[in-house]
């Protein structure tokens, strides 16, 4: 989790000095197969296995989907926390098959709703809006700020949950002990421990993460955990629109339990569980998130002009 601990480790180069319950619509995605283990409904709970396509409709959420302007699909992608647009570079090229894409930085804003505000500003009339991490946050503060606009909402690696008071001490001390003349990207440790633990040893997955954190910058580390994070789970009931939660099943910041709230505070929304990934789905399991995304966008979107 991303506890006070985590916080000191994600600048320490730069300083001066579980188990989940089991639901309807959930999904394990898992050597090229969406494996539900039960489903339960009406006629009692069965073993149930599908292919990607078919697990993206096992997790349609039961509104219609608000209809799109234009001749191609919106698709509008929201980076996470001392991330940038690269963090999409490997789910892009299937994306832009069936959608227009923008990726929009947050990195320019410091509150979640000043994201939200600066994502209305640049995103189209209509679009698909998909948000990881902290992009998560700003995604549903999207939808409740102009609901009409977003047709449908897919949250990566994302919670609903607030800063707890340890966080908040960890980020208050990261901040602290951040040397901006020093400072070359999140810790190693920091983006190690992001990582599914099968890929901690990996360098070049390690070093993509960090340099792309010292892309983003210092600046963007201090405005970004300076921000207190507030939780958003009593307003989750706001969001309306067809909703889809991925998770990772080796996450060490954001665990099955976070998403299953999402879950269970977005009516009829569905969660998807990628196998053999931590926190980076996007650069850690491209190709099977990308075969859950597309699969359900494709679903929800098929009968909408």
């Amino acid at each position: 989790m991303l506890d006070q601990n985590w916080w000191a480790l994600a600048a320490e180069s730069n300083f001066t000095m579980e188990r989940y319950r089991t639901r309807p619509g959930f999904a394990v995605y898992h050597g090229g197969q969406m494996k539900r283990p039960r489903a339960c409904g009406k006629q009692g709970c069965r073993s149930a296995d599908s292919s990607a396509a078919s697990a993206g409709r096992s997790s349609l959420k039961m509104v219609e989907p608000a209809k799109q302007t234009g001749s191609k699909m919106n698709i509008v992608l929201l980076n996470g926390f001392m991330t940038d647009a690269t963090l999409w570079d490997d789910v892009l090229p299937a994306l832009q098959a069936i959608a227009s894409v923008t990726a929009i930085d947050l990195n320019a804003a410091t509150s979640i709703a000043e994201m939200a505000d600066l994502v209305l500003a640049e995103g189209p009339s209509s679009f698909v809006l998909i948000g990881f991490s902290m992009g998560g946050y700003v995604a549903r503060e999207v939808v409740r700020k102009s609901r009409g606009r977003v047709t449908a909402l897919i949250l990566i690696a994302t919670s609903a949950r607030g800063d707890t008071q340890e966080q908040a001490k960890g980020k208050k001390l990261a901040v602290k002990l951040v040397d901006p003349e020093r400072f070359h990207g999140l810790s190693r440790g920091a983006v190690q421990s992001s990582l599914h633990e099968s890929r901690s040893t990996d360098e070049s997955m390690v070093q993509r993460v960090r340099t792309m954190s010292e892309r983003v910058g210092v600046d963007v580390f201090i405005r970004h955990a300076s921000e207190p994070r507030g939780g958003d789970l009593d307003r989750l009931h706001a969001i309306t629109c067809p909703t889809l939660v991925i998770a990772a099943d080796g996450d060490r910041l954001r665990s099955i339990d976070e998403a299953d709230e999402l879950v269970h505070g977005i009516a009829g929304s569905g969660l998807i569980v990628i196998d053999g990934s931590g926190h980076m789905i996007p650069i850690e399991q491209p190709e099977a998130l990308t075969a859950v995304m597309v699969a359900w966008i494709e679903t929800i979107m098929h009968d909408t002009p």
